[in-house]
């Protein structure tokens, strides 16, 4: 509930709750069960404040250990917990480091995606640092549907104001 409160009092419209890290030796099934519900209770909460609530897999080399580490185990969970208040956070970087392909990943998630980040792959750098076509993963999204917000969430691979020469060609890929 004071999450809630905290999310209604900043107007927020989305919030991510993320796997998180099981301990050593726990059961994943019982992993899954317990996710599942905290995800149901949260959307339920949410819900009555108007914020969608999002899940995000992340890729294990970043983060070792991560309990949604690819695309297929957040929309099983997402499939299992059927809840109208759940929804993917796609993220570009970790998908394209768990998934064979960009494109074809975005076209499985539609039904789920609720919100876009990316920065490229490999590094979690700017656009144009790595290997990800922008042009054709945005392409896919919008092909699509999906009509939300993209955000960019990386690490700038020198001076932040020099790494900012991504967006002109950027924008021009979102039109």
């Amino acid at each position: 509930q004071l999450c809630a409160g905290q999310a209604a009092a900043l107007s927020v419209r989305k919030v991510n709750v993320l796997s998180g890290r099981p301990t050593a030796g726990a059961d994943p099934a019982q992993c899954r069960r317990t996710l599942i519900d905290n995800l149901r209770h949260t959307a339920d909460v949410m819900s009555d404040i108007g914020v969608q609530v999002m899940v995000e897999p992340v890729n294990p080399m970043d983060v070792p250990g991560f309990f949604l580490t690819g695309l297929e185990a957040a929309t099983g969970v997402l499939d299992e917990a059927d809840h109208p208040n759940l929804f993917l956070q796609f993220d570009f970087y970790h998908m394209a480091l768990t998934e064979p392909d960009l494109c074809t990943a975005i076209a499985r998630a539609a039904p789920w995606i609720g919100h876009v980040q990316f920065a490229d792959a490999p590094g979690r750098n700017e656009p144009g640092s790595g290997g990800i076509d922008f042009t054709a993963a945005l392409q896919a999204l919008r092909d699509t549907g999906y009509a939300g917000a993209v955000s960019a969430e990386y690490r700038p691979a020198a001076d932040t104001a020099a790494g900012l020469g991504w967006m002109k060609s950027f924008r021009k890929a979102l039109a």
